[in-house]
């Protein structure tokens, strides 16, 4: 059993799984990365606002609060799966996966709004279906790939985590013994 505890362990280390998380390390960096500037770039409109009734500035300030929370929260998201199967933690996993639901709907919800503020759902101009298929795709691939990695690595830390329990039932092992 602490055989097979191992070979699941090699597979949460290696092939699909060491590519899932170096993408979700990827994903972490790049989010991270635009948050000072998106924050100092919501400030500064704050801060330089000439009038508060302008709904040029009004709409900047939130198109970057939106973008700003998807950093944000996607890093967070990302850290924590990576963490939580760096140290085979199920209960981590699975609450990463929860926010990653939760920031699918979110992102999707705040996606619409960001490209109606930005006039890019004007269905009467040339090349709109093209746009919106292309912010589409942005959405849906690498959504889809978040989801799906965390679901298989679920899947399979649930198993480890099966193993586990009938080892300390059986035998009274206990996982922080060393193998």
């Amino acid at each position: 059993m602490k055989i097979r505890i191992r070979e699941i362990e090699k597979i949460l280390d290696s092939g699909w799984y060491w590519t899932y998380k170096l993408w979700l390390v990827g994903n972490l960096i790049f989010s991270l990365s635009g948050v000072p500037c998106l924050l100092a770039l919501t400030i500064e409109l704050i801060v330089y606002i000439d009038d508060p009734q302008d709904q040029d500035t009004i709409k900047w300030v939130f198109l970057l609060t939106i973008w700003l929370t998807w950093c944000i929260w996607l890093g967070r998201q990302c850290l924590r799966v990576k963490n939580a199967m760096k140290y085979m933690s199920l209960e981590g996993t699975k609450s990463g996966f929860k926010s990653m639901r939760w920031f699918s709907v979110y992102h999707l919800v705040t996606l619409v709004a960001f490209l109606w503020l930005c006039d890019g759902f004007r269905l009467e101009r040339e090349n709109s279906y093209l746009y919106i298929g292309f912010c589409v795709g942005l959405y849906t691939i690498p959504t889809f790939l978040r989801l799906l990695g965390a679901r298989k690595a679920i899947n399979w830390l649930e198993k480890r985590k099966a193993l586990v329990v009938e080892l300390e039932s059986r035998y009274g092992y206990h996982e922080d013994n060393s193998f």
